[in-house]
């Protein structure tokens, strides 16, 4: 390991040692207190031609996965907030909102390390108005993460401005499909997200794209140098983590149409009550049926929820069941035990169960259903 030193002698206050190590600047008191300036690479690479041309994208530097932490995500709330740790003392910080309506974080009794992630930096002097894209690739070409100044949706915003812009990447792949108008509460209150997985050791690749133009950098995910385990077991830590992705959201799509088959019967009650001289207590009391035997599937599908003396969120459904096995999964920088595949297998079975019934369900009673619908000369459901 190499170390370049630099010692300046400055008036009143104590000699202070600079040190560059692999892009880091350190500012050390001889005991007393120490800086770090992170990642002086960008700086490193800007030259005369930088500043000449529409945009220009400087290389990422290798990045250390590292796995989040039991009691390390911050509550995204403005103001005052306590987080406990595994680990020595609670830590207070405060979250202010910045010029461009983001959240920073300052702690107030802590040190504060940089985001974990892939530092993306580039200098863009175009039309603010043009579309921009950032997009992240696994090294066989695989689209993992596009990040665009148009977007629509905030998780996937790319806050483009004048001059040198920074963006950091997760390092995840995309998250499960979300449950439309969630009623039960589906997020566990015991960590369990529906985070996309964390992409494993390997080599990427970043792409800039303005109008016709396109900038690319590689660069490498490195395995955290404090474990022991083999890049081949994170391989397939990742890769079941894909197939419970997966899983969750093929959930999700059939949850969403349970609660669109649902509201639709329900606007279907009301129009039904407004008919006069005709016999639709039939059609009435199968809209019924087909309700209560959905809300049933759902029920064994979806909730967390307790019941008797166990305590406030134990998950009882299969869907939640499922994201505390991807917390499991996820939980350390190791290959999944065969218990979590039996599991998976067993929860799979389980809620393929459910879907049958589902389908059973659309191709009988509902298109009976929809047969009095034809008679009565009303529109039929879309599902």
């Amino acid at each position: 390991m190499k170390w370049n030193s630099l010692r300046l002698n400055l008036p009143i206050v104590p000699i202070y040692d600079l040190k560059v190590h692999q892009g880091d600047l350190i500012a050390a008191t001889h005991g007393r207190s120490f800086w770090i300036l992170d990642d002086l690479s960008p700086i490193q690479q800007l030259n005369e031609n930088t500043f000449l041309t529409e945009a220009h994208l400087m290389k990422p530097r290798d990045i250390n996965r590292l796995i989040v932490q039991s009691g390390s995500r911050f509550k995204e709330n403005v103001g005052v907030q306590y987080m406990s740790m595994q680990l020595g003392s609670p830590m207070v910080y405060k979250q202010e909102e910045d010029i461009d309506g983001e959240l920073s974080t300052k702690f107030l009794n802590s040190g504060t390390n940089p985001k974990d992630g892939v530092f993306v930096n580039f200098y863009f002097n175009g039309d603010l108005n043009d579309e921009v894209k950032l997009e992240f690739y696994s090294k066989s070409e695989e689209l993992i993460k596009c990040f665009h100044n148009k977007s629509k949706d905030k998780k996937n915003n790319l806050n483009l401005k004048k001059g040198i812009n920074r963006f950091v990447w997760d390092m995840r792949y995309p998250e499960s499909l979300p449950i439309d108008s969630d009623v039960y509460g589906v997020t566990s209150p015991f960590g369990a997200q529906t985070t996309g997985p964390l992409s494993p050791p390997g080599e990427y690749f970043v792409r800039l794209i303005v109008g016709e133009r396109n900038y690319q950098h590689d660069f490498e995910i490195l395995k955290d140098p404090r474990v022991l385990v083999n890049n081949m077991d994170l391989q397939h830590q990742f890769d079941f983590q894909i197939r419970i992705r997966d899983k969750c959201t093929e959930v999700s799509e059939k949850i969403n149409n349970i609660r669109s088959v649902k509201r639709q019967l329900g606007e279907w009650d009301e129009k039904l009550d407004n008919i006069k001289d005709m016999n639709i207590e039939e059609v009435s009391n199968l809209s019924e049926y087909i309700k209560e035997k959905l809300d049933d599937i759902e029920d064994v599908i979806l909730p967390f929820r307790s019941e008797g003396p166990q305590p406030m969120g134990i998950p009882v459904g299969l869907f939640a069941k499922l994201k505390e096995l991807m917390g499991v999964v996820a939980s350390a920088d190791s290959g999944p035990t065969s218990q979590s595949y039996n599991l998976y297998d067993d929860l799979c079975k389980r809620i393929d169960v459910q879907f049958d019934l589902f389908d059973q369900l659309m191709s009988n009673q509902l298109d009976e259903f929809l047969s009095h619908i034809d008679r009565l000369g009303l529109s039929k459901i879309n599902i």
